[in-house]
Parts: C-alpha cells; sequence; structure tokens
C-alpha cells in the first residue's frame, strides 16, 4: 500500500496557527478601539445633558409669559441636579451625567429665575466641569437670554 504524501497535504483551509493569529490581531484592534468609543459616548451624554439644559430653560421662560407668574431654577451641588419650580409647584427635576460638577455661580444656586414677563431678574453665570473641560452658562443682562458656551 502506497501513501501519496503529496495529495496528503493539499487540501484546502486554514491552519490552526493561521486562525490564531487573525483571532489576536482582531482582539488586539478591539482592545484598543473600544475605550475610545465609550469616551466619545459619555462626552455625548454632557453634550445632550447641555442640550437638555438649554430646551428646558426655554420652556421655563415660555411658562413664566404664558402663566404669568415666575418659574425658578434650583441648582443643587450636592446632588448633581436641577429642579424647576413654579410657586410650590415642581415642574421637573433633572440630574447631572456621572462627572459632570457644578463648579460656581455668580447668580446663586437658587436665584435664577424668569419672570412673568420672561425675562430674569439677575444676569450672570454658572460654570460646570467635565474631566478638563469647562463648559460656562451665560445669562445676559436681564433680557432672559442666554448662551452655553464651551472654555
Amino acid at each position: 500500500m502506497k501513501i501519496d504524501l503529496f495529495h496528503a497535504y493539499t487540501e484546502k483551509g486554514y491552519t490552526l496557527i493561521e486562525i490564531l493569529v487573525v483571532v489576536s490581531l482582531l482582539s488586539i484592534l478591539l482592545l484598543i478601539a473600544v475605550p475610545q468609543l465609550k469616551q466619545e459616548n459619555v462626552f455625548e451624554e454632557v453634550e445632550g445633558f447641555f442640550t437638555t439644559l438649554e430646551k428646558d430653560l426655554y420652556n421655563a421662560q415660555m411658562k413664566a409669559i404664558t402663566d404669568g407668574a415666575a418659574v425658578f431654577f434650583i441648582f443643587d451641588p450636592i446632588d448633581h441636579s436641577y429642579t424647576i419650580r413654579q410657586g410650590l409647584t415642581t415642574i421637573e427635576k433633572r440630574q447631572f451625567p456621572i462627572g459632570l460638577e457644578l463648579r460656581g455661580t455668580s447668580l446663586g444656586y437658587s436665584n435664577l429665575r424668569f419672570l412673568a414677563s420672561g425675562n430674569i431678574r439677575q444676569s450672570g453665570t454658572f460654570t460646570f466641569l467635565y474631566e478638563e473641560h469647562l463648559f460656562r452658562l451665560v445669562f445676559v443682562f436681564m433680557r432672559g437670554r442666554f448662551y452655553i458656551e464651551g472654555l
């Protein structure tokens, strides 16, 4: 009985070593890519928070004008949240994203209010810190206008 050694090793397919090399290369690429994607998602959450804050400010201003009564924004740096109130009624309470801190304010934490005219009682700023990024919420003098800037 004669064994043909040439044809015994010509079957098509991949060896175990080739598969292990490919799998190890893919796992190295995933180890590099996944932390980058997580960091971008977290920063998108902070941007989403500021978008929501901006919408809440506009809605509070419109509610003050529509109802003819002041609407208060109360920031709580310890609870990492803000509450929107009209009189004794809580309209909304929202939490800050994890890692976002309210670092300072020239208005005080509970002095932001929209009057029945839609104006604010006084101008000022709120400063937020996320990792090494600073954000400032600025209220322009007495008109109820505001903007959020990244520093």
